[in-house]
């Protein structure tokens, strides 16, 4: 057992102890299999922190720290570093800047950036961003900050469909965004819809909820585009105490008429 082990260029492996069949260059343009510049070849698998390498370079670590960690020149002593991380999703993976895990990618395909990398789970296939996220800037000042154009898929209704949650925003088939707040779909954009009063009675056909009155027409009142005053024909009705008809073919003047916009 040496103490010190000291040598100028080694080469380790089955056939690379073979030196006449391996021999070292001794230029930069000289003959030889293994070339000028290198001091160290290994033929095998590279063990660190383990007896059984399992690929060319094995490096295992405790769990939560770097385990290749890399030291630039006239970088005052800053770091980068590899290793496992945080492993609330399975196999993780991490990233570290001066020993502090700044990334954490996970076998199930999420990531988490920031301070979420070393606490929160990455949602399968998914991100977790605890800054702000620009989109054709450089320079977010929200946790969404986007320079350009944003589209978002059409839903088939309108209202959409689906249930929301508070604060979500959907592009619907009518051509018009619907936020939810947090019981319904509110349709949004300045648009009206008229509401049809079939008992002629003024008043007893009301506005929804999320809607504000835009115009009550009395009972002489056909409901329409240049009654509202709306971009737009109108598409929902409403009988009091009963379901949305589809149309007001049916109905005759002398119904009351109420507009309500968005």
């Amino acid at each position: 057992v040496y103490r010190e082990l000291r040598a100028k260029r080694i080469a380790i492996g089955d056939d690379y102890i073979d030196g006449a069949n391996y021999t070292w260059q001794d230029t930069e343009s000289g003959s030889g299999e293994v070339d000028f510049n290198a001091d160290l070849v290994v033929e095998g698998n590279v063990g660190i922190g383990t007896v059984n390498p399992g690929t060319l370079l094995d490096v295992e670590a405790p769990g939560g720290s770097s385990s290749i960690q890399i030291i630039r020149a006239g970088l005052n002593g800053h770091t980068f570093g590899f290793g496992s991380s945080y492993g609330g999703s399975g196999y993780c993976g991490g990233l570290y800047s001066d020993g502090t895990l700044a990334a954490t990618f996970c076998s199930n395909g999420g990531l988490s950036l920031g301070t979420y990398a070393a606490s929160f789970n990455p949602p399968s296939g998914g991100l977790l961003v605890s800054g702000n996220v620009g989109i054709g800037t450089t320079a977010p000042v929200v946790k969404l900050d986007v320079t350009g154009d944003l589209r978002l898929t059409t839903h088939s209704s309108a209202p959409p469909s689906e249930s929301g949650v508070a604060g979500e925003i959907a592009y619907a088939s009518d051509g018009y965004l619907y936020a939810h707040n947090g019981s319904t779909w509110v349709k949004q954009g300045g648009g009206s819809t008229c509401y049809v009063d079939y008992s002629s009675a003024v008043g007893s056909c009301s506005c929804p909820s999320g809607w504000t009155l835009k115009k009550d027409l009395g009972s002489w009142g056909r409901c329409s585009a240049s009654y509202c005053g709306a971009p737009e024909s109108c598409s929902v009705f409403r009988p009091p105490g009963g379901a949305c008809a589809s149309s007001w073919s049916s109905y005759s003047f002398g119904e009351g008429c109420l507009c309500c916009s968005s």
